[in-house]
């Protein structure tokens, strides 16, 4: 935890969260199309989920971050 990461997409104009296996992440919204996030911290090890949630739309990427 505590990496920071540059993920890219659309629409993130009105976005709600980002979470690492369940855990809220800190973001900074670059744009619409970019935010910078930073990995929580936790117990966890190896390789988990990414949740992006905005008004519109939930979006997981399946394996997208691991814990080390």
């Amino acid at each position: 935890g505590g990496n920071i990461v540059i993920i890219y997409g659309f629409n993130f104009t009105d976005l709600i969260n980002v979470k690492f296996a369940g855990r809220l992440a800190n973001v900074t919204q670059i744009n619409s199309t970019t935010l910078e996030v930073e990995v929580p911290a936790g117990a966890i090890t190896g390789v988990v989920d990414v949740t992006i949630t905005t008004a519109f739309a939930t979006a997981v990427a399946y394996g997208a971050y691991t814990y080390s």
